[in-house]
């Protein structure tokens, strides 16, 4: 329960006073929600209560984003909730004074929680208290339906220890209030003032301000979470002595999945992020974090967004690589292929498994949108394996629970009656509800190093998919997910933001809506912006003669593996939780890949030029042994792509690295959406999609440069999945509405 006194501190007087706070905070609020309401998977008719909404324009903005979702906005300040209801009017959309710490929706479960900048609140006004944000979680997940979407937008904590540099520029302050101090001096004042609510250990924390590295320049060492504190707070200087009280940073990203599994609830996603903005404005050219080595540490994220899902009492919350297995590999298989063309000397190592894969989508047009069913909460464990070098380097952390499409081992030219027996099989749809069959996109998820083609085969339905179980014996662990039908836009927007990490539904969706002519919705990843004409001429690739090369197969079978490959057996758990103790539920063995010296992190980057008012991107040709051995031609369009080296731990080394690459500015190198798995059934490989704004003179790549709207008429030519996931990203992302053929 929040302490009511303790939060009266935080009232803002009157009307006008609330007007100020709420614009100021507003600036970037449809940009927020429409990030954090693409986590949000839901159904009609379904309900959602924004607990601790504030001003009420992002409850307003989730329910423009969600209109057939009834949205409730809760705050525990009367003055707030009366704003709101008089401001934003929808008839989906309510407001009430609430307790955002207590069980308020506990007799009336709900579908999905928002929970947005509230348990800091929940924290501060508790006296600084972790039982309380425990206890508000435990009441969160009560006000939920089994299955219910928590989804939580709140600040984290970096390392509890450590030590970190803080260098700020050399200002001078005007006088003795907070908006008249130089960054540094108010640096100075946060140490001896923060925490002022706290009547035990008392205000404040360490700082020492130590010899600068430049004349204009003071250094501060101080723990890493109150630089993080500060950098975070510095510039709402209006309302100081109010943010003054707050204690942002409460729990760092393990401790949440910690205790979001603890208080019952399955980890889906939680990761940090970054808003562009405030990074541009208020971080980049401010001030310069440093390890004690002096050695440049990444932004501290500006947020943090988690999602968990309420499961039923004593059902598995996490997956976890227990140990290694006794077997040695068995089901996967390494090759190596040797390239014997006049050019090529290279030995490439490949992964394969003994089956094709193909997904199965089935879809139906309800009042004009689409929707698409597909297997939801299907573990995957490979995704949650032991990081073998940097893992995440978003620092994203996964509960291995995926939605992916229906899968089967079948051919792509399989019978009609195969297909539908396995769509009565996995999705429960009777052979007379199946209007056609189509085929889909054919790629290959990983190329470089996975023996393996992906087909896919539309399937479109008469009537709704109802939702139900997967058989239990499928996965071999105690949970094994459901198909349930989705909407499709909904479902693009889940993968932009990372909530769909598997990408092989987002690629097959694309090219059906293209299909059927259903543009997507706004593109919510972050804005790419468009580069200068190119001041001199730009040679342009044929991509007809590109795609009508003739075919050649130059690998052989090799004796000796190169070694960059290696495959593991593990011993992968599911726990539930019982009295906040982890308990076994189920065990299983998978194989799965791994590099043997470099990260498991892929960065995928398509160069863009403009040339005379259309966009170019920038292709390769390569020769890969997977595509000789699926279709007798090695010649593969692709992507630039490179993997990681394991020194490269952060999303801004990965980014440097693109930027290094190309010969551009890091400010050049644009994130195409959220990374994704390209294979979760046989590698945690993750790839990271980059868009280049390249102004250089495009003959110094070595790189073919095709019109973006060709390759996307060309669409089922192309064969590469990086390829196609950054290609169509960026064609959602500019709004192009070129057909594919």
């Amino acid at each position: 329960m929040t302490n009511k006194s303790s939060y009266k501190a935080q009232h803002r007087g009157e009307a006008t006073s609330y007007d100020a706070y709420f614009a100021g905070m507003d600036t970037t609020m449809w940009q927020k929600l429409a990030f954090v309401g693409a986590h949000f998977l839901l159904d009609p008719g379904s309900r959602i209560a924004d607990m601790g909404c504030g001003s009420g324009s992002g409850t307003y903005q989730l329910a423009l984003l969600h209109p057939q979702i009834r949205v409730i906005g809760v705050d525990i300040n009367p003055e707030s909730v009366r704003i709101a209801a008089e401001r934003y009017r929808l008839p989906n959309l309510e407001f009430r004074v609430g307790d955002a710490g207590e069980p308020l929706f506990a007799s009336d479960p709900l579908d999905g929680i928002l929970s947005s900048s509230t348990l800091h609140h929940v924290y501060t006004f508790n006296g600084y208290s972790l039982d309380a944000v425990r206890r508000a979680l435990v009441s969160h997940l009560e006000c939920l339906r089994e299955g219910g979407v928590f989804v939580l937008r709140d600040f984290v904590s970096p390392a509890r220890e450590g030590y970190v540099l803080l260098d700020l520029p050399h200002g001078e302050s005007r006088g003795d209030t907070p908006a008249e101090l130089c960054d540094a001096d108010l640096l100075l004042r946060f140490a001896r003032t923060a925490r002022p609510l706290d009547t035990r250990a008392g205000t404040g924390f360490f700082v020492e301000e130590i010899d600068p590295p430049e004349p204009d320049t003071r250094r501060f060492r101080l723990p890493h979470k109150w630089a993080a504190e500060f950098v975070l707070r510095k510039d709402y200087r209006a309302d100081w002595d109010v943010e003054l009280l707050e204690e942002y940073t409460y729990f760092t990203a393990a401790e949440f999945a910690e205790e979001l599994a603890r208080a019952g609830a399955r980890l889906l996603s939680a990761k940090p992020y970054w808003n562009p903005w405030i990074v541009a404005n208020r971080f980049i050219g401010h001030f310069k974090l440093r390890d004690e080595q002096g050695r440049q540490l990444p932004w501290p994220a500006t947020n943090f967004v988690a999602m968990a899902q309420h499961v039923r009492s004593g059902g598995g919350v996490r997956l976890i690589e227990r140990r290694a297995a006794d077997k040695a590999p068995s089901f996967l298989r390494l090759a190596a292929m040797r390239d014997t063309s006049a050019a090529g000397t290279r030995i490439f190592d490949l992964v394969q498994r003994p089956e094709p894969v193909c997904d199965l989508l089935p879809w139906r047009i309800v009042e004009g949108r689409l929707r698409l069913a597909a297997r939801h909460g299907y573990p995957r464990p490979i995704t949650c394996a032991v990081p073998r070098g940097p893992s995440m380097i978003d620092g994203a952390q996964w509960g291995g629970y995926l939605i992916e499409p229906i899968t089967a081992m079948v051919a792509r030219d399989a019978p009609v009656e195969t297909v539908a027996e396995i769509v009565l099989d996995r999705a429960g749809i009777a052979r007379e509800r199946i209007a056609r069959i189509d085929p889909g996109l054919s790629y290959y998820p990983s190329p470089g190093g996975i023996d393996e083609i992906v087909n896919a085969l539309f399937v479109e339905v008469a009537g709704p998919v109802p939702a139900h179980p997967l058989p239990a014996a499928i996965s071999g662990l105690d949970t094994t997910g459901d198909v349930r039908e989705f909407d499709a836009q909904h479902l693009l927007r889940a993968a932009h933001v990372g909530v769909l990490p598997e990408a092989r539904i987002e690629i097959n969706l694309y090219a059906l809506m293209d299909r059927l002519g259903i543009p997507p919705d706004t593109y919510i990843g972050e804005p790419i912006e468009l580069p200068a004409d190119h001041a001199g001429p730009v040679t342009r690739a044929d991509l007809d003669a590109l795609l009508a090369a003739p075919p050649v197969t130059p690998f052989k079978p090799a004796r000796d593996l190169t070694g960059y490959l290696r495959l593991v057996r593990s011993v992968f758990a599911e726990q539930g939780e019982r009295d906040r103790l982890a308990h076994a539920l189920a065990e299983t063995e998978l194989e799965f890949v791994l590099p043997r010296n470099t990260s498991i992190n892929t960065v995928v980057a398509l160069p863009l030029v403009s040339d005379r008012g259309e966009l170019l991107v920038g292709i390769e040709t390569r020769l890969l042994p997977a595509p000789q051995q699926a279709e007798a031609n090695a010649r593969l369009l692709t992507a630039p792509a490179w993997r990681l080296d394991r020194s490269a731990t952060s999303l801004d080394a990965a980014r440097d690295f693109v930027a290094a690459k190309f010969g551009v500015a890091s400010e050049a190198v644009t994130p195409l959406g959220a990374p994704y798995f390209p294979s979760a059934g046989i590698t945690p490989e993750r790839a990271h999609p980059f868009a280049v704004r390249f102004t250089g003179d495009p003959a110094t790549l070595p790189y073919d440069f095709v019109s973006l709207s060709a390759l996307h008429a060309r669409l089922r030519n192309l064969r590469d999945g990086h390829l196609l996931v950054a290609l169509l990203r960026m064609v959602h992302a500019f709004n192009l509405t070129t057909t594919s053929r």
